[in-house]
């Protein structure tokens, strides 16, 4: 897989006119063995009924802010627990995520709903 990838950049910044690869090594390989779980996703139905129980719960007040600002937003557990207050613009209400702290390594801006900035304001 990883040399088909490699002779396909080499075909884009034009040092082959061919990729000798192709698609017949990955069908020629073993799988990886390597077996993924998902985790189901919640029913939008059950959404508030699981933030209410989550706002109910004894666990920190910035935990249970955390959690809510996730949901508002989709974003990724890690992405949420590193942000930092100087990414997050209340005025233009957008979260820019760094591209360092991205799985796909890009910079990420996220609009934020009303209630994002107002959970926000209470956070801080």
């Amino acid at each position: 897989m990883r040399d088909s990838a490699t002779f396909k950049w080499s075909v884009a910044q034009g040092y082959r006119d061919d990729n000798p690869a192709g698609d017949a090594i990955g069908a020629a390989l073993p799988k990886n063995g390597v077996h993924r779980e998902r985790h189901r996703a919640l029913a939008h139905s059950d959404v508030a009924g699981a933030l209410r129980t989550i706002r109910e719960t004894g666990a920190w007040p910035s935990t249970k802010l955390a959690f809510e600002f996730l949901v508002l937003t989709a974003s990724r557990s890690g992405e949420v627990h590193g942000a930092k207050w100087c990414e997050i613009d209340l005025e233009g209400a957008t979260w820019t995520v760094p591209a360092e702290r991205m799985k796909a390594g890009r910079e990420h801006r996220v609009p934020l709903s009303h209630q994002a900035v107002a959970l926000l304001c209470e956070a801080r």
